[in-house]
């Protein structure tokens, strides 16, 4: 690391004849302004990184868009050759392919190419949890040590299973604490939780489950499919929920997907429900003139460096790979160094670790550090060093751009007195139209959750920004569903003292009622703020035919003295007992 930091000060004259040397290379890429390079093992070093293809879609179009992960691993490959980093006198070069996300054999393709063309000494993604699992197992085969700069998966940390995994990014276990932790801050003791239906998917429901313990209840658990991009009953299911908030465990573009039957079903976002999202990039593709009503007050987590806290990480680097993005690419440049996120930082992060590492390597055993077998048969290849190799991975400390950065031989996930950061965003009416919305910072977690004791003392504070909550409301919503302003179709059933109607109507051509559960519904009438019509049941209706019709969604509720009992019970929902009856027999 001494080495990297000795070479900062180059001069400008010495960065442009280096610029100039990349632009003028014959090995140009012919979809990007970024050098690549030719397979040449006898002058480079490879490293590979896979990431995922960046696409949306306006109306029936679809885009590319720049995607900021792969420019950054990029970024620190070059910084090193500025740098003049070599191992064993050979310079450092990156192979880039892209992933679906989807296609885990399609990820292990594209590796075992990369092993058997260019010899590669180590991979930097993917971005799935779903493929890094695959390609962590083919790492422990091999030897090749597979860094994830954004998998989240909380079955990743286990270094028994993945011997040759390391993660730089925060799993789900530090989002459900810190969803916990707002939780408890606005005194909500429900959710339903909308989920992906993949590993990942049910990993951060797992990670959800054992954090909220029996402090928050789930009430409901929606898969969305994959394979029909679909969610089934999705109104229906949110409808009979207790809860009114909905947090949604997903990858960003799964997110979008689920937003946008959320908004063609209609009356499961804002106002009636609460949607917290842990995608922050999901929004991409929605448009917002026409669904303004319906995103205002969604939450939305997201991570972020630790630099945002005024916490030690390494601005010179960022910096100087910065400069290299904008020398290269300035349009794209100018375009997406905005987006430049803790992802981003993770993936620049995850390269210069395999760097610093494989310089090391190399000065400790100069003689087969470098050396692959068997690259011509994928699944028998082995990385001839790799058991010093995966002691340096796991030993070797450094700041990077999001902190020090340490691993150790317990876990695959890094250990650090950095920590995790996170920010909410809230979605709001945009000051410059009333048909657009805005995204404003709110809330910020005060202090870190740290990696090895997750379970901190900090609370999220406020930026000094107002939240605005769902139907542009600045009170705090509750959890469980209001019937202020509702209006309820109450089913009764005449039973003396219970409910009682009078024989005839009165001048107005109105019955009268009265009895105890007309007594309490004017109470609840006058607390609840609520209105209500009655339908009363004929005297031939049964007790069961009152149920039976609630099960089947005929009447919307029944208040009568129904008995509560376990073949009811599986039909229908009972409220807490207003009369407590006893029987018994005396002999």
């Amino acid at each position: 690391m001494l080495l990297a930091l000795q070479s900062y000060n180059s001069s400008t004259g010495n960065h442009k004849k280096l610029k100039s040397q990349w632009l003028n290379q014959n090995h140009r890429s012919a979809t990007s302004l970024w050098p690549s390079f030719p397979n040449d093992n006898n002058s480079y070093v490879y490293l590979l990184g896979l990431f995922l293809e960046q696409r949306f879609t306006t109306g029936t179009e679809k885009h590319f868009q720049t995607s900021v992960e792969p420019l950054m691993f990029q970024a620190a490959v070059l910084l090193s050759q500025k740098l003049n980093i070599t191992i064993n006198g050979k310079r450092i070069a990156y192979h880039v392919e892209s992933t679906s996300g989807r296609n885990v054999i399609e990820a292990l393709d594209l590796t075992c190419r990369a092993i058997q063309e260019y010899k590669i000494l180590g991979i930097v993604g993917p971005e799935y949890s779903s493929e890094a699992k695959t390609l962590a197992s083919f790492g422990n085969r091999a030897g090749l040590p597979v860094i994830g700069y954004s998998t989240t998966e909380p079955e990743l940390s286990d270094r028994n299973s993945y011997k040759t995994f390391y993660r730089l990014s925060a799993s789900d276990v530090f989002i459900a604490e810190a969803l916990l932790k707002l939780f408890k801050q606005y005194l909500w003791n429900s959710i339903n939780i909308i989920y992906q239906g993949d590993s990942y998917g049910q990993g951060g429901l797992h990670a959800l489950d054992e954090a909220f313990g029996n402090e928050v209840k789930i009430s409901r658990s929606i898969r969305f499919d994959l394979f029909t991009e679909r969610i089934d009953n999705l109104k229906r299911q949110l409808e009979e929920s207790p809860s009114r908030i909905v947090i949604v465990m997903a990858a960003g573009n799964v997110t979008t997907k689920i937003i946008r039957q959320s908004l063609e079903v209609g009356e499961v976002m804002a106002p009636s429900f609460l949607w917290i999202l842990t995608a922050s990039n999901s929004l991409v593709d929605i448009p917002n003139d026409q669904n303004v009503n319906q995103l205002v007050g969604m939450l939305m987590l997201r991570q972020v460096s630790p630099q945002a806290f005024n916490q030690l990480t390494e601005t010179n680097l960022l910096n100087e790979s910065l400069n290299i993005w904008e020398e290269i690419d300035p349009r794209s440049f100018q375009e997406s160094s905005s987006k430049v996120d803790i992802f981003a930082l993770y993936a620049f992060d995850a390269a210069w670790l395999l760097i610093l590492a494989l310089q090391q390597l190399c000065q400790r055993n100069s003689t087969n550090c470098l050396s692959f077998e068997n690259t011509s048969n994928c699944f028998k290849a082995r990385l001839t060093a790799q058991e010093d190799f995966h002691k340096i991975l796991q030993t070797i400390t450094f700041i990077g751009l999001t902190g020090r950065v340490q691993f150790h031989s317990n876990t695959t996930d890094r250990i650090d007195d950095t920590g995790v950061y996170y920010i909410i965003d809230n979605i709001q009416p945009s000051r410059m139209s009333t048909n657009k919305f805005q995204i404003v910072e709110v809330l910020q977690l005060n202090g870190s959750l740290q990696y090895n004791t997750y379970n901190s003392t900090t609370a999220w504070v406020t930026t000094g920004n107002i939240i605005r909550w769902p139907g542009q409301r600045n009170e705090i919503p509750t959890d469980y569903a209001l019937l202020r302003g509702k209006t309820l179709n109450i089913t009764i059933y005449i039973s003396p003292p219970f409910f009682m109607q009078s024989a005839f109507p009165n001048i107005q051509g109105k019955y009268l009622y009265e009895g105890y559960i007309h007594e309490l519904l004017l109470l609840l009438k006058d607390k609840m703020e609520f209105n209500y019509s009655y339908s009363v049941a004929s005297n031939e209706t049964s007790y069961d035919e009152l149920i039976e019709c609630v099960e089947n969604r005929k009447c919307e509720i029944v208040m009568a003295d129904l008995a509560e009992t376990a073949t009811r019970l599986a039909k229908v929902d009972f409220s807490t007992s207003i009369y407590d009856n006893a029987l018994r027999l005396v002999v």
